[in-house]
């Protein structure tokens, strides 16, 4: 079977242009992926290589070079926008430092047709190598990346063919017309390893944006901790988790003291850099195994707990409420004094009330602690009804606000 080379370079071009108006369309809606605009300037430029190249016939050989040229440059702003995708920097001098030798090689080869398809193809071949290299080393293995691998393979197994080829006709042991059958084939590789590549690029784009819609509807922009739908999810999953293992589960419910009174008098810019250095403090605190601590609304946070002993959840409360207390809080060269009211509920293995129930229980046992002052915290006995009604005094365990 024979391949007509008209036809193919017909659809190499329609292709490129395809390719092209996908990236244009994609970096105009999506402008903040890192490596788009790579992966479009590289099919402006391969597109406009695959032009000069179909010139060269008519116009020689410096019409030739110019299309490599292009062409490898192209070639190597894949491998760019793989390298900025990853947030890496791009290794321009590298990418000057190939151009520029393709250039000149091609420059100095004659009118040999073999020699000039030689030092086409290994000028190619440098950049899809980098291309693969990089993909490999991705610390995000996908869809994308796997489909964006197997095109440049695809792409640099069929120019390394094409040296292979020619320098068998250079040595006299494969006819021209033999080659000719062979290199249509070697074309149809790179056509559809490009559109491969460019497909995985794509899917790579768009699994970081799905990435990046789920950081989005799960974690709280302000303090980067998970938001309330994140922490519920969660919660309900550590109390399956205790429930199996036989452990206790617990809530605790936070509220940074007077934060309105900080917003009134500082502005809400303070109160944000109040929640913010919370955040951090509570961070460094909450960390082990079975702890969970999200921002649920306002200047109401949430830790949820899966404990062997109760005590455990009695001394992270207590540590808390006195990290916050011993932490600066510098506001426009004001220190601004920070405290916060902590309500605990935590439930025995075995125990079948609903999160709902526990995370009541643990907002009515933070009330209770500013009922007293503030600036400590409150156990609840988690005796108190299933409907919600409010513990006695004598099923909580206050502590002063002197003492945390």
């Amino acid at each position: 079977m024979s391949l007509d080379f008209q036809t193919l370079y017909l659809i190499i071009l329609l292709n490129s242009v395809v390719l092209c108006i996908v990236w244009s369309g994609f970096v105009g809606v999506h402008r903040n992926i890192d490596g788009a605009g790579c992966w479009l300037a590289a099919c402006l430029l391969t597109t406009l290589g695959g032009v000069l190249f179909a010139l060269g016939t008519t116009y020689g050989h410096v019409c030739i070079v110019a299309a490599n040229a292009c062409t490898v440059l192209g070639f190597c702003l894949g491998w760019t926008g793989i390298r900025r995708f990853q947030g890496e920097p791009a290794a321009w001098r590298a990418v000057a430092l190939i151009v520029f030798a393709g250039a000149c090689v091609l420059a100095l080869t004659g009118d040999s047709r073999p020699v000039i398809n030689v030092a086409i193809a290994v000028f190619q071949l440098i950049p899809m190598a980098l291309a693969i290299a990089s993909l490999k080393a991705y610390q995000r293995p996908s869809l994308g990346a796997i489909a964006a691998t197997f095109g440049f393979v695809v792409a640099f197994a069929g120019q390394g063919t094409e040296v292979l080829l020619n320098v068998m006709r250079l040595a006299g042991s494969l006819s021209t017309e033999r080659y000719y059958d062979l290199a249509a084939f070697l074309l149809v590789a790179a056509i559809f390893g490009a559109t491969a590549w460019n497909l995985g690029f794509v899917l790579m784009a768009v699994d970081r944006l799905a990435s990046d819609l789920t950081r989005i509807a799960s974690f709280d922009e302000l303090t980067g901790l998970p938001n309330r739908r994140n922490f519920m999810e969660t919660s309900r999953t550590m109390k399956s988790d205790a429930e199996r293992r036989g452990a206790s589960f617990g809530v605790m419910i936070i509220d940074v003291d007077r934060f309105k009174t900080i917003n009134d008098t500082y502005g809400h810019a303070a109160g944000d850099a109040c929640l913010q250095h919370f955040s951090t403090v509570a961070k460094r605190i909450v960390g082990l195994s079975g702890q969970f601590l999200g921002r649920l609304a306002g200047d109401e946070f949430g830790i949820a707990l899966v404990v062997s002993e109760p005590a455990v959840a009695r001394a992270l409360a207590d540590q808390l409420a006195r990290a916050v207390v011993a932490s600066r809080f510098d506001w426009q060269d004001e220190i601004i004094p920070l405290s916060i009211s902590v309500g605990v509920s935590l439930r025995p293995a075995g125990d079948v009330a609903s999160l709902e129930d526990i995370i009541e229980e643990a907002d009515m046992a933070l009330y209770e602690t500013k009922r007293h002052g503030r600036n400590g915290f409150t156990i609840a006995s988690g005796r108190h009804s299933r409907n919600g009604a409010a513990p006695s005094a004598a099923s909580l365990l206050p502590i002063a606000a002197n003492e945390a």
